[in-house]
């Protein structure tokens, strides 16, 4: 593998919403695992509708939480991405009840892009909050933690599969170019505090779509989105600059459908962003760099390979170790070998696993997986 890897692990949600739960690092036997594995990253969740519940409201009970968590694993030696989640309904105009959209089965009301993203928006005044309180670059004199300060803020979750609308009423792509103006904006809030946090984005899924949109309108094409989301900082005549990191997931890449063996996260690095592409960590076109900041594969997934009980055990702990040594690889392809990733930074999703997304390295029970053992090694 490249020097350059390093492997991290993200917490669930809950994990601030619910800080007595196994996805609080503060949790029993969390921040052990991290030490035992050797895991540098650590990722975190901002649960933006219970942080601001209300126009003009902001709930410093889950704030604290995070920040106690957060300065938790800064005093532990640990450097921390938190990800920004969910959007709160009242800056959409739609309420907790509001139904899916037609085709978009399972979003609702807070998994809609907000449309008013200007510097006077609510989305730019979260975006402020959040760096005020984590931001090396603020005096964090609000923050309930002056200790808990993130290396990384990432300002969006999937929003090529989990949000919506990836298209607008006349059925042209929209979600990327909204994303990307998302990610400008957040850059210019950056700079207002020193310019001391890395802004990542846009966190899509490396989903796989014939012909750029699903035919419901529900899901963009990985490289589709990516370059859609480029082509607003081309087209703005911004350079993104070392603060702008472009971040994905790669959990199609752990287990590719129908045996392909085209990867999305090299495909999107060769046919979206080099050449283009001018972000974190040198601004260098001819080398973008990606960022993995979920990852891993489902138990589910695995039985539909046909792996169960202990084989899927074994099997996921192999995918797992493959998964890292292709994203590692720094070639200009985009197969199995000689593929050009340029991934510097890799994180699975969970150590101890949740019964309704299992991909955790551990049981429900706490009781380690083969893919914990491989993960210590890898």
């Amino acid at each position: 593998m490249s020097g350059t890897l390093q492997k991290g692990v993200s917490l669930g949600p809950s994990g601030v919403t619910v800080p007595t739960s196994v996805y609080s690092y503060l949790a029993p036997n969390v921040a052990n695992h991290y030490a035992v594995t050797s895991t540098p990253w650590i990722k975190f969740w901002a649960p933006l509708p219970e942080i601001f519940p209300a126009s003009g409201v902001v709930n410093m009970t889950p704030v604290a939480a995070l920040a106690n968590q957060i300065a938790a694993a800064r005093a532990n030696g640990l450097k921390v991405i938190l990800t920004c989640w969910q959007f709160p309904v009242w800056i959409n105009g739609y309420t907790e009840t509001t139904t899916d959209q037609p085709g978009q089965a399972g979003k609702g009301a807070r998994y809609r892009l907000p449309d008013d993203i200007s510097t006077g928006s609510a989305f730019a005044g979260m975006t402020s909050y959040l760096l005020s309180w984590f931001s090396a670059g603020s005096s964090r004199s609000s923050s309930p933690n002056p200790n808990a300060i993130v290396d990384v803020l990432e300002i969006v979750n999937e929003p090529n599969s989990m949000l919506w609308p990836q298209v607008d009423a006349s059925g042209n792509r929209w979600a990327g170019c909204h994303v990307g103006q998302m990610m400008q904006l957040a850059l210019t809030i950056n700079s207002w505090y020193g310019n001391q946090t890395i802004i990542g984005g846009p966190g899509i899924t490396d989903a796989r779509v014939s012909g750029g949109v699903s035919a419901s309108g529900a899901v963009t094409d990985a490289v589709t989105f990516a370059t859609d989301f480029v082509s607003t900082f081309t087209n703005a005549g911004v350079t993104p600059g070392p603060k702008a990191l472009f971040t994905m997931h790669n959990y199609g890449d752990i287990a590719p459908p129908g045996g392909s063996t085209t990867l999305w996260v090299p495909k999107v690095r060769e046919q979206a962003l080099r050449g283009v592409w001018a972000g974190y960590p040198s601004a260098n076109v001819h080398d973008p760099r990606i960022w993995i900041t979920e990852s891993g594969i489902t138990y589910n997934r695995l039985a539909e390979l046909g792996y169960t009980g202990i084989s899927a055990s074994f099997e996921q702990s192999f995918l797992i170790e493959n998964g890292l040594i292709a994203m590692a690889n720094d070639g200009t392809g985009t197969g199995l070998t000689n593929s050009g990733a340029g991934v510097d930074v890799y994180v699975h999703y969970l150590f101890e696993t949740d019964p309704g997304f299992d991909s955790g390295l551990m049981e429900v029970t706490g009781a380690a997986r083969i893919a914990y053992s491989e993960w210590v090694l890898l």
